[in-house]
């Protein structure tokens, strides 16, 4: 009897990997209703797809075939919004655990190459700074605020040097991401990659808004709210 559950389970996974190489052929055909899509829309994914393309399309060669730019960044998608393990995720599109880990990291590289810039920007005029004032003001009643920063511990295995850098107050090794936000709930700018042990907001400025020009500076801020101040 236990050969024969032996042989059933056996016969059941190799089923279940020939399922998976075929819904990975698949899973971008179907209509709004494949995984990643929770996650993003449509039109977005089709977006991120093609600025990526450039950066992370493979070439077929004579031992084996490309996995597309969709299927490439469906998985890096899927990892980034659900944490799953690379063996949940090799299992679902059908690739080796190994290449998931290798996509993920050439995928988010070339997001932060090709669409950091592009998409996460301080406002670049006093107009703009005005309207993000003005937005702060009609959402929350705050006067005078052009975004918000919070920030979070990314956990992070032990490192080889400097450990008691990274020993957070909550005991555990992180490294630090820290975000600006406008009223609309966009980011502005990010910072990751303090020690864990770096406390509150006590590296703001030379963190966030590091790469702050024009308008947009830290000086020319204050003598904004010097010349506009606000009143009851």
């Amino acid at each position: 009897m236990a050969d024969e559950q032996l042989l059933f389970f056996f016969l059941a996974a190799q089923n279940s990997a020939r399922e998976t190489a075929i819904s990975r052929n698949n899973l971008l055909k179907k209509q709004g209703k494949a995984r990643y899509h929770r996650y993003v829309k449509r039109d977005s994914f089709n977006v991120i797809c093609e600025e990526l393309a450039p950066s992370i399309e493979k070439h077929y060669t004579n031992y084996r075939k490309a996995i597309p730019v969709r299927v490439r960044v469906a998985i890096t998608l899927y990892r980034l919004g659900d944490t799953a393990h690379f063996r949940t995720i090799s299992n679902l599109f059908g690739v080796g655990k190994s290449t998931v880990c290798s996509i993920v990291r050439e995928v988010c590289q070339a997001i932060v190459d090709v669409l950091l810039l592009r998409y996460i920007q301080l406002p670049n005029s006093r107009q703009q700074i005005q309207e993000e004032i003005d937005g702060f003001k009609e959402r929350a009643g705050f006067p005078q605020v052009v975004g918000s920063v919070d920030g979070c511990h990314i956990p992070i295995l032990k490192p080889n040097d400097s450990l008691e850098d990274y020993v957070n107050r909550k005991k555990f090794h992180s490294i630090i991401l820290q975000a600006l936000v406008d009223s609309n709930y966009l980011f502005r700018d990010i910072c990751v990659g303090w020690p864990g042990k770096v406390q509150g907001c006590s590296k703001i400025p030379h963190c966030l808004l590091r790469a702050a020009t024009g308008p947009f500076t830290l000086k020319a801020l204050l003598k904004l709210s010097q010349d506009k101040p606000y009143h009851h």
